[in-house]
């Protein structure tokens, strides 16, 4: 595990995901049926993030989207004895771009609704009415009982995280002041206004992605390090920069299938909150990519 570790470390740079495997370099269009199957039976049976090791076309393709989850529909459903449960868990058709919202790439996940002590229970059509001292009563009025309540919905992702600082800037306002109206950033890092403020692992960035981290602090290490030894006090984003990034992200966000989507990447899932691509969709390696080309 050591012997490779910094080579696997490196690996995850070079890649979309971060992972230490990539989008393979063929074309879907390219490629027979038979290979299509061939290449997708392999990375489903290797399971867990290998089923991103396809075709890119998945996510800005409309046709190819279909096909992989067609695929990836029909073997959910072969783990699931009830027809209706079926139909919520892996619909006949898709309610929205596969891999557009985080799907479990599971071990045994969906043989678990097979069980007679699991229940499935549909909120757009049975709503919660209210937590009990027992568990939750739906909208029905059946009462279910749990030990554990796991809440994990509802969340302010991505910018959450920083407008609840109370952090001022130059010109007296918090971030949550300068992005209310709309999200702006620089590289993901940085925000007009803030100097000396580093965004860790948050908006713009490749938030999205787990194993991105470790570049963007090497940036940011460096950075202040850059400052120090040139005589400078503090660094400062600039109008014009944070313009253009911006649109970046967005540009890159429209290419694909991302919007056709409610969802917590683009602030969909909090009311009245701007619906834009707060997450930069060109990958971790896209993302090393431009701080090595505004390294200072």
């Amino acid at each position: 595990m050591k012997k490779g570790q910094l080579k696997a470390f490196a690996d995850r740079k070079k890649s979309c995901a971060g992972h230490s495997y990539d989008f393979t370099d063929r074309n879907m269009t390219d490629c027979t049926p038979e290979e299509q199957n061939e290449l997708y039976e392999q990375l489903y049976a290797r399971g867990g993030f290998y089923l991103f090791a396809g075709f890119r076309e998945i996510y800005t393709d409309d046709a190819a989207n279909d096909w992989v989850y067609a695929m990836w529909r029909d073997k959910v459903r072969a783990h699931i004895n009830n027809p209706w449960m079926q139909e919520k868990l892996a619909p006949t058709i898709k309610p929205y771009p596969f891999g557009t919202k985080r799907f479990p790439l599971e071990q045994n996940y969906y043989d678990l609704f097979s069980r007679q002590n699991v229940s499935l229970i549909d909120v757009n059509e049975n709503s919660i009415a209210q937590i009990t001292p027992k568990g939750i009563q739906t909208a029905d009025g059946v009462e279910h009982e749990f030990d554990i309540i796991v809440l994990a919905t509802g969340f302010d992702a991505i910018t959450g995280n920083m407008t609840q600082i109370g952090i001022r800037g130059t010109e007296g306002a918090t971030i949550f002041d300068k992005w209310t109206a709309f999200t702006r950033t620089y590289l993901g890092l940085m925000t007009t206004n803030f100097p000396n403020t580093f965004l860790t692992y948050g908006t713009q960035g490749p938030t999205a992605l787990s194993n991105g981290p470790h570049g963007r602090c090497d940036w940011i290490v460096h950075c202040p390090q850059f400052v120090r030894a040139h005589g400078f006090s503090r660094i400062h984003v600039k109008k014009e920069a944070e313009e253009a990034y911006t649109k970046l992200v967005g540009d890159l966000g429209d290419r694909g299938l991302w919007m056709k989507v409610k969802s917590w990447y683009t602030g969909a899932n909090i009311p009245g909150k701007t619906i834009q691509h707060l997450d930069f969709s060109g990958g971790v390696a896209a993302a090393g990519a431009a701080c090595v080309v505004e390294k200072i």
